[in-house]
């Protein structure tokens, strides 16, 4: 008898033991899975996953390119306040009539443009991007706008990549303009020696042989890297972002311009009004795992 009760107390012991081993080991999966799921990579540099619909862009087409200005951007939205930023700058808010359409003429610069497009409000932080181009010249022709940082620069074979799904190959030629652009927007031209594997750049090219592209303007820049994130904590020149995904903080240095919504429309305010706490928008030249970003233009949302 004893014997029999030995082992019915060790077998419910057993039953017992493996049952709270499961639940422990699911909860873990569950708390794993949740991690996974904040710290899931987005579709784009842009760090911030826009819901299909939320905000839409019917004009202008991305890789676009155009041979006269302005450009005219249409789009929804299913929020009210919206602005466009150029490469960065010059931040314009449109205006959204009561189905949440907007419409605006955009004036481009020669090669590729990168448009950005920011919807904020009723809780929702929306953004979209889409590299469009202005040359003049391509008259006849048929040329796309591509941007990307650059990889596998070859000065033997004259090419070199732009990173992305599809790694695009780009084969410099005789006719191949290279520049230079400053903050300021003026550009130089260089050769392409001045090309390496630090550096963002657009480009206007049509097809080539073999699937490469031949480009015909090819500009050295700031292109910048836009998220969404709240402020963790501040400094006197910078303060600390956390990303919308993602656990990685990031310090931001430099930043000279910072904007809040006042209505419609956007006033310019100082960088020491930004709180912690503060959900802010960032327009920054580097991605934000990359040491000592620096931010071009700030929103505070």
């Amino acid at each position: 008898m004893r014997r029999f009760l030995a082992c019915l107390f060790l077998t419910i012991f057993g039953i017992a033991l493996v049952i709270v081993a499961g639940v422990y080991f699911l909860s873990k999966y569950a708390m794993l899975t949740e991690t996974v799921d904040d710290i899931e990579a987005p579709e784009s540099a842009a760090l911030a996953r826009t819901p299909p619909g939320a905000l839409e862009i019917f004009s202008p087409i991305p890789k676009q390119v155009f041979l006269e200005n302005p450009v005219t951007l249409e789009g929804k939205t299913q929020v009210e306040n919206v602005l466009v930023l150029i490469d960065g700058k010059n931040p314009k808010t449109l205006s959204v009539d009561q189905d949440g359409r907007f419409k605006k003429n955009l004036t481009l610069h020669r090669g590729a443009n990168q448009i950005t497009v920011v919807a904020v409000g009723g809780g929702k932080e929306l953004l979209k991007e889409l590299v469009v181009g202005f040359y003049p010249e391509g008259k006849g022709g048929s040329y796309t706008a591509l941007m990307g940082m650059i990889k596998n620069v070859s000065s033997e074979k004259k090419t070199f990549e732009l990173i992305g799904p599809d790694d695009t190959l780009i084969k410099v030629d005789g006719s191949t303009k290279i520049f230079e652009v400053s903050e300021s927007g003026k550009a130089t031209p260089v050769s392409f020696s001045a090309l390496d594997n630090t550096q963002r750049v657009g480009v206007i090219a049509s097809r080539g042989a073999k699937g490469a592209f031949s480009p015909k303007d090819v500009r050295i820049a700031l292109y910048p890297y836009n998220y969404f994130g709240s402020v963790e904590g501040k400094q006197s020149s910078s303060f600390v972002l956390k990303l919308v995904q993602g656990k990685r903080d990031v310090a931001l240095v430099g930043a000279t311009k910072v904007f809040r919504w006042e209505g419609s429309n956007l006033k310019s305010i100082s960088f020491s009004s930004v709180k912690v706490g503060d959900r802010v928008f960032v327009n920054g030249f580097v991605l934000p795992h990359e040491s000592d970003p620096s931010a071009n233009f700030i929103l505070v949302l």
